[in-house]
């Protein structure tokens, strides 16, 4: 996604953005890439993300998907010190996130400081250090949410953060060996 040079606070609340699954039979989600502009104390709190189904077009208030919660610590947020968006910080799980196939989901960022700001893009606006190319399309069909409890979520439409989805790749063997023992039965 291109960006912009707006920069979202997450400050005691978070921030939630929504995108779309359209491989039909789903994916496995390795980790996220999100962009900082500024992280004003390396020695702050750290950075909370998961992943939420999306329910009735919002994230949902009260269901995280297993095994998604990541923390990174303050000490390990990259940020762009140019403003250029071209840093990112890789929120990884600890295993791959099944997604299921043609549904909305959403990752949420948490934390309980002002001191980080994410980059974002917003259609109609100037891609980062071009006075000539414009953001001309949403690249996700998902949209901004912004929470001061990390249950209810208002909707910016216009607004994206800049991120990256990382799926697993896996290789197809034709060869393989499954080795079955009968229980002995009472």
């Amino acid at each position: 996604m291109a960006q912009t040079s707006l920069g979202y606070d997450v400050d005691k609340y978070s921030i939630a953005q929504s995108f779309y699954v359209s491989e039909e039979k789903g994916i496995y989600l390795t980790a996220i890439d999100v962009f900082f502009k500024t992280v004003t104390d390396p020695n702050t709190l750290p950075v909370l993300l998961e992943l939420r189904p999306m329910i009735n077009g919002f994230p949902s208030s009260n269901v995280i998907i297993p095994g998604s919660e990541t923390v990174i610590p303050a000490s390990a947020v990259q940020y762009s010190t140019n403003a250029d968006a071209t840093k990112k910080t890789r929120f990884e799980f600890d295993e791959p996130i099944f997604l299921s196939g043609q549904r909305d989901y959403a990752f949420v960022i948490a934390t309980n400081t002002s001191n980080y700001e994410l980059f974002g893009a917003q259609g109609d606006t100037f891609v980062i250090g071009s006075t000539e190319k414009r953001i001309s399309k949403q690249q996700t069909l998902g949209s901004l949410f912004f929470s001061q409890n990390s249950a209810t979520f208002t909707a910016a439409q216009e607004l994206d953060l800049s991120f990256k989805l990382i799926r697993a790749k896996f290789k197809r063997n034709t060869a393989g060996t499954l080795r079955l023992k009968t229980a002995s039965l009472p």
